[in-house]
């Protein structure tokens, strides 16, 4: 459930920094994804900390 939720996140994530022409927002997701396909926990987990200070940094 978990894995599947981690993919959409991304997904949308990666839409929305596409229509808000963000990269940072693109690449963080692209990361996300990525570390989501190896099953790679310990990088997935401070990527997903990452998103709180890019939401931070973009208010």
């Amino acid at each position: 459930m978990i894995i599947k939720d981690l993919r959409q996140f991304a997904q949308r994530s990666q839409q929305w920094g596409k229509y808000y022409h963000c990269q940072s927002l693109i690449a963080c997701a692209n990361c996300l994804e990525t570390h989501r396909q190896k099953f790679d926990s310990e990088n997935l987990a401070k990527t997903v900390e990452s998103f709180s200070d890019l939401v931070r940094s973009l208010e």
